[in-house]
């Protein structure tokens, strides 16, 4: 089950999207301020942080998979763990109707999401 700040409400998408097996894919830090990954509704892969990066596994004609990245190494397990542990996610799919803003959800439960799904 999918929460955001009810922990007894379910949270289901607003949008239906179809997402690949990368909670990752499609994510950028955000631009104001550490701690934040922006849906970019592209490629871009959010754990090649110093610049603009398409989703490398895209590029060589796969589908992006978390499990099969050559990001999700054992040298990157501490970075990725502190993403998901305590970023904030904003993905577009999941913002209520009828607002500008908001306040986005916990990384951990996006993470639990996706994989959930593939």
């Amino acid at each position: 089950m999918l929460n955001l700040f009810f922990r007894d409400k379910e949270l289901k998408p607003v949008v239906k999207k179809e997402r690949y097996g990368c909670p990752f894919y499609g994510f950028a830090l955000g631009s104001f301020g550490k701690g934040f990954l922006m849906d970019q509704d592209g490629n871009q892969c959010a754990l090649i942080a110093r610049r603009y990066s398409p989703c490398q596994m895209e590029i060589r004609v796969k589908v992006p998979e978390l499990e099969n990245c050559d990001f999700n190494t054992e040298t990157n397990k501490e970075t990725i763990e502190k993403m998901v542990n305590s970023f904030q996610i904003f993905p577009n799919e999941f913002l209520p109707k009828r607002k500008s803003s908001w306040k986005g959800m916990k990384c951990k439960d996006w993470y639990d999401y996706i994989m959930n799904q593939h």
